[in-house]
């Protein structure tokens, strides 16, 4: 069948000079009518499935990709957020006002020091909210995806849904839809690890020390100069907590 009006033409010709045969003819016509019209419904539904799978890839990937960068925000806030201080020290907490690196000797350099552990779960929302832009990237990556929804939840959880648009490919089938959408959407959540316990570690002063948590997922280290946190083992702490993937 090169052009299906062409054969559809020829069989109403047909039908109306051969009186006899135009209920065959008939019976013919509308049996093409019906392998057309299912020819053009499969293009457009192979379109559609193509287009749901791309928008999935797309939320997948913009809810992962916030996920990533809160976790990493999330943790060293959390780190800086750790409070310590030399043993007696005043209660406004002005203490030491150098900067981390600054070699001035201070009389507070050599004293032991108290910590007080601050717990990871308060910094999770600004650190959520600070990576809307990571998941917008991530979704116009995939086809030009465009983020319908940003959601930050709580347990350390960030809902997306994404939205991709196209006009149908195939000539036909365009005549009868001329356009597909679809959204998608994804939860991904950063998983605080079980067992966590934060302690400094021995014989540590105040002018250096070095924070170790611990958890089933195994063990992270920070180091302070007083007050300020001067570095951290982004790697390690990042291992410890996982990201999971929800629809």
């Amino acid at each position: 069948m090169s052009n299906p009006r062409t054969y559809v033409a020829r069989l109403r010709r047909r039908a109306e000079c051969d009186p006899e045969s135009g209920q065959v003819a008939v019976g013919v016509l509308l049996t093409a009518l019906m392998v057309i019209a299912a020819t053009f419904a499969f293009m457009v539904f192979a379109e559609a499935v193509d287009l749901r799978g791309s928008t999935r890839k797309g939320a997948d990937s913009a809810a992962t990709a916030a996920a990533e960068s809160a976790r990493s925000t999330w943790i060293e806030t959390w780190l800086r957020a750790q409070r310590s201080a030399p043993v007696g020290a005043p209660e406004d907490g002005l203490y030491d006002d150098r900067a981390p690196g600054d070699d001035r000797v201070h009389e507070d350099d050599d004293r032991d020091f108290e910590y007080t552990y601050s717990a990871p779960e308060p910094f999770w929302g600004m650190a959520a909210v600070a990576a809307q832009p990571t998941a917008a990237t991530y979704a116009s990556r995939n086809d030009g995806g465009t983020l319908t929804k940003y959601l930050p939840e709580g347990g350390n959880r960030i809902s997306v849904s994404v939205h991709r648009g196209k006009d149908t490919a195939s000539p036909q089938a365009d005549r009868f839809v001329p356009h597909l959408g679809g959204t998608s959407s994804a939860t991904a959540q950063v998983i605080t690890p079980p067992g966590l316990t934060c302690i400094p570690l021995p014989n540590g002063t105040w002018s250096s020390w070095t924070l170790q948590c611990t958890s089933a997922k195994g063990t992270a280290t920070a180091v302070y100069e007083g007050a300020m946190l001067v570095w951290w083992d982004q790697r390690a702490f990042e291992k410890m907590y996982t990201i999971t993937l929800d629809r």
